[in-house]
């Protein structure tokens, strides 16, 4: 009799375990992971862009997630940029706090300084949810499954809105924008998971996605052959049957698929800190002697430009005294700043920053925050120990 229930207790654990390999929904073409393309719009021969886009997603439910926590979320976004390469990008955003709420929130990013003084900050991400210490703006949270419709429009010179319906519009600022949408150009329409290997958000899909030049009346868009680009989001989660759909009814009713892709190799998380005046930068568990010190300035944090590039595994710096030059590469990705100028040259265009790279006794300091950024790392402050924490 005890042989007969183990065995009976064994074709249950069988059948729950074939049941969840087999359901549909966890490994097939609708599982959204990282898109491994992205799209971008592309000038006609008159360099005439769009003012405005819009576009309808409908968010995953809460069991179409997995892997949000502390560090992991999920984002879906549209952007526009500039000719000179700055971009804007918002959409629906899910992590550990959303999570625990049923809830997606507004989440914008900026390649550029400035973009929400509106609300307060000077970063280069804003939330637009009302938090115990995000009190700026309004509150765009919306329900797991709820369909939302969102406009991003440029109003007027240099200034941007973010609107969805029912909702106090978003006003943001983004130098050069213009209402002629003179050379502006539509980015991304993407679904971007975070930090959790085994992660995913599934039936991440845009519909109705319209593009509107001044003057004229929204279209679908359609996008071209030319207007897919492989994009630099794949991540360690991604899984070779992923795809990111964007539907415009008939008239695209494809996916954008990236089969075939293969994902990055999984690494251990790199978590960096340089804390100011001391000689020595922590690496995940180890330490590395300085011959320099960190120093803070004009609220940021500088870091002796051969510290900074070996923590961010950057292969390759350059150093051109007569011109005061810094070029940073690493693979094909190069940076180039130039000491006492505010303007960093990054594959994606110019990025203003609101310091300057600077010479002290002879060493090179870079502001660590920009060049974390640059190459892909996201850089947060703890006041108590004042450390610029790299991930």
């Amino acid at each position: 009799m005890k042989a007969l229930k183990l065995s009976y207790i064994g074709m249950i654990l069988y059948l729950i375990l074939f049941l969840a390999l087999t359901s549909p929904g966890y490994a097939d073409t609708i599982t959204t992971f990282s898109p491994g393309y992205r799209a971008k719009s592309v000038l006609d021969e008159s360099k005439n862009g769009y003012q405005a886009m819009t576009a309808t997603i409908t968010l995953p439910e809460a069991h179409d997630v997995k892997g949000v926590n502390g560090t992991g979320a999920v984002y879906n976004y549209l952007g526009l940029e500039t000719r000179d390469g700055k971009s804007m990008e918002i959409g629906l955003h899910k992590d550990y706090f959303d999570l625990a709420n049923g809830k997606w929130s507004i989440f914008s990013y900026a390649n550029y300084p400035g973009a929400f003084e509106n609300y307060g900050s000077q970063e280069r991400w804003h939330n637009f949810r009302i938090m115990p210490w995000n009190t700026q703006g309004p509150d765009l949270t919306f329900n797991d499954g709820e369909t939302v419709t969102m406009t991003l429009k440029v109003i007027s010179q240099d200034e941007v809105v973010f609107e969805v319906s029912g909702f106090e519009p978003v006003i943001l600022k983004m130098p050069n924008a213009n209402p002629e949408g003179e050379e502006m150009v539509f980015r991304r329409v993407t679904s971007i998971m975070t930090d959790d290997i085994n992660g995913f958000s599934k039936n991440n899909i845009w519909r109705e996605v319209s593009l509107q030049r001044p003057g004229e009346d929204f279209k679908l868009w359609v996008p071209s052959e030319g207007e897919i680009l492989k994009s630099n989001n794949i991540d360690i989660g991604d899984r070779e049957d992923s795809a990111v759909f964007v539907s415009t009814h008939q008239y695209f009713p494809e996916t954008i698929d990236i089969i075939g892709l293969k994902p990055k190799a999984q690494i251990d998380k790199l978590v960096v800190k340089f804390t100011l005046e001391e000689s020595a930068y922590c690496i995940n568990d180890s330490l590395v002697e300085m011959d320099a010190n960190p120093y803070s300035e004009f609220g940021r944090t500088f870091v002796p430009v051969r510290y900074l590039a070996e923590a961010l595994g950057v292969s390759d710096i350059g150093w051109d005294e007569q011109s005061g030059t810094v070029t940073l590469s690493k693979g094909e990705r190069r940076v180039e700043m130039v000491v006492a100028n505010n303007i960093m040259i990054t594959p994606e265009g110019h990025v203003e920053m609101d310091v300057d790279p600077q010479v002290r006794e002879g060493r090179v300091y870079l502001p660590a925050r920009y060049v974390a950024e640059a190459f892909g790392f996201y850089a947060s402050w703890e006041e108590d120990t004042r450390t610029v924490i790299i991930q």
